[in-house]
């Protein structure tokens, strides 16, 4: 297992390993990236021997991307925290999140009530990771559940949610912070002024915007260009092959299809949630829920009585969710997806991970699990190959023939995630 310590020199292991032995007979780096047509392949793959700690898988190659104004690569699926408090051996997961290739964390002060920043910054000051080789990024200006999640944007508050944010991740600076949520009632100019002030304060590297509706994203961009200030990066919102029929959850967005070509062409990153539709595209529900989900919205009454917080909140989360997902569009989407799956070798929810993380502008994947098995299987979302045009059309609408092929050439068993484990 790669993730574990090697206590062996780099005479015995394959080729497509290169082991850094720095502490007298304990080896404690593995770059395990594969080498194909004489170039490796994965962050850093150019970069000195001088790394941080941290053991990379040698399968399938994450793919990268840039957010503008963090001069770092961002890997394609990005950590998310949110239940990073919950994991049994929060390091030993963070630690197979970094081998995978994800560089990438996404935190929130409402995750865990700041704890999964606090545990973040412990492993990343334990592990001794390179703040060079790190993307942090982290939210705030929202509340928490017992408010359900409502904005705070003034510039007290926020000011105090970066501030407690770096201290809890043991931070100087954060490469992106963005707000959770959005008051409408608050002019964007203010807040383009706002964010401006806490980059040129060195607070933060960029900002960018969660859960906006989006002529407020545009009337952002379109303030800070002008006046010549720090403007929004980047915009986090649901996104998932199974489309919603409406926002999932209070006060946030989703991605609509005729909102891509705008992300593309202002060169606005998408940090994407939920991508699997809470599992959804994992195989939850079957087509009966289709019937239920109808019956709800017909006659809202009969839901009502379901509450967000006490002791309905699990039914009423799980009622959002039917309604949101399962419609027979979405089910066919998911028979798409699996077909295309059998094909490839790959699971459903890489399918379905690498439809994000595939897309013609910078797309990312945000994925949150407590279990590290899970994590590798999700992280083969965003690694080589990613998904054609033609592909992603196929799976969205079933229009014309299966563009999917089984793969084959000298590393067809490199890029197979269900034959990487003889290999490994």
């Amino acid at each position: 297992d790669v993730v574990a310590t090697v206590a062996c020199t780099a005479q015995e292991l394959p080729p497509q390993r290169r082991v850094i032995d720095e502490s007298a007979e304990r080896v404690r780096r593995v770059k395990a990236y594969p080498v194909l047509c004489g170039k490796s392949v994965g962050p850093d793959a150019v970069s000195s021997p001088e790394m941080s700690p941290g053991l990379y898988h040698e399968g399938a190659a994450m793919e990268y991307g840039t957010i503008p104004g963090v001069p770092k690569r961002v890997s394609r699926v990005i950590y998310g925290t949110l239940f990073l408090n919950k994991a049994d051996q929060p390091f030993e997961l963070l630690d197979a999140v970094w081998a995978s290739g994800c560089n990438t964390f996404d935190c929130a002060k409402v995750y865990g009530a700041g704890e999964c920043e606090q545990i973040l910054g412990k492993w990343i000051e334990e592990r001794e990771i390179r703040r060079e080789e790190l993307v942090v990024v982290t939210k705030g200006g929202c509340n928490g559940q017992e408010k359900l999640w409502s904005a705070n944007i003034s510039e007290d508050a926020i000011r105090a949610d970066i501030i407690n944010s770096r201290d809890r991740l043991g931070l100087q600076h954060l490469d992106l912070f963005m707000l959770h949520r959005d008051d409408p009632a608050v002019d964007v100019c203010v807040v383009v002024d706002m964010m401006d002030q806490f980059q040129r304060e060195g607070l933060v590297t960029a900002w960018g915007v969660s859960n906006w509706e989006l002529h407020r994203l545009q009337a952002a961009l379109q303030y800070a260009k002008a006046e010549g200030k720090a403007h929004p990066v980047c915009d986090s919102m649901q996104f998932s092959l199974a489309q919603p029929t409406r926002s999932v959850w209070p006060d946030t967005q989703y991605m609509r299809p005729e909102s891509r070509e705008w992300y593309a062409k202002t060169g606005t990153a998408v940090l994407a949630w939920e991508c699997l539709a809470k599992g959804f595209m994992a195989g939850k529900w079957d087509r009966s829920a289709v019937a239920k989900a109808h019956a709800a919205i017909a006659d809202p009454e009969t839901i009502s009585h379901l509450e967000p917080t006490g002791s309905t909140a699990a039914e009423w989360r799980e009622m959002q969710l039917m309604i949101a997902y399962c419609t027979n569009e979405n089910f066919d989407r998911r028979e798409r997806a699996a077909i295309a799956a059998d094909i490839t070798g790959h699971s459903v929810a890489q399918i379905a991970l690498k439809f994000i993380a595939s897309q013609p502008f910078e797309s990312f994947v945000l994925v949150g699990t407590t279990k590290a098995k899970n994590w590798r299987e999700n992280a083969g979302g965003g690694a080589a190959p990613l998904l054609t045009a033609e592909e992603r059309a196929w799976l969205e609408t079933g229009a014309g023939e299966c563009p999917f092929k089984a793969p084959d050439g000298p590393f067809s068993t490199l890029f197979n995630p269900k034959l990487l484990a003889v290999v490994t």
